[in-house]
C-alpha cells in the first residue's frame, strides 16, 4: 500500500464508525510482519502496517473471525499437512538432481496465427488455422 492509500485508510479508520477488511491469512500479525519467503507475505504484512496504524491511531481493533475447522479428505489432508510443515521453507526438501526432458524432433517456434472463419465449415466441421514460422 503507498503513501497516499495509506492516509486513506487511515482517514477511513479515524472518521468511520467501522472499516472492515478481508484477508486469507494463516494468523494474525500483530508483532512482526512474516519473514521472507512465506505463503503470506505480502498479505502479512499488510495486515501488520494497518494493525500498526490502528494502534498508533487509538482506534479500537475487532477481534479476527476465522474460518471454521473443516473435515478434509485424505488427500487434502496431505497437501495441508505439506504446506503447514513448509509455510516459511524453513525445511523445503528440493531434490539434488532434476530431471531434464529433451524434445524428440526439432520445434518450429510459431511467430504468427491467423484464425480464418468461413460461412461454411470444412466437411470436417472445424475451422481452419493456418500458421506461419
Amino acid at each position: 500500500m503507498d503513501a497516499t492509500e495509506l492516509q486513506l485508510v487511515n482517514t477511513m479508520m479515524t472518521r468511520s464508525q467501522a472499516v472492515t477488511f478481508g484477508m486469507v491469512l494463516n494468523k494474525a500479525y500483530t508483532q512482526a510482519p512474516p519473514a521472507a519467503p512465506s505463503l503470506f507475505l505480502e498479505t502479512g504484512k499488510l495486515y501488520f502496517q494497518l494493525y500498526q496504524q490502528a494502534q498508533q491511531s487509538q482506534v479500537p481493533v475487532m477481534l479476527d473471525q476465522t474460518a471454521a475447522k473443516r473435515n478434509l479428505t485424505p488427500a487434502m489432508q496431505g497437501i495441508n499437512d505439506f504446506w503447514r510443515r513448509n509455510i516459511d521453507f524453513d525445511q523445503v526438501h528440493l531434490p539434488t538432481q532434476v530431471p531434464v526432458f529433451r524434445q524428440q524432433r526439432p520445434v518450429t517456434p510459431i511467430t504468427s496465427c491467423a484464425l480464418s472463419r468461413f460461412k461454411s465449415r470444412s466437411k470436417s466441421g472445424r475451422v481452419p488455422v493456418t500458421a506461419t514460422s
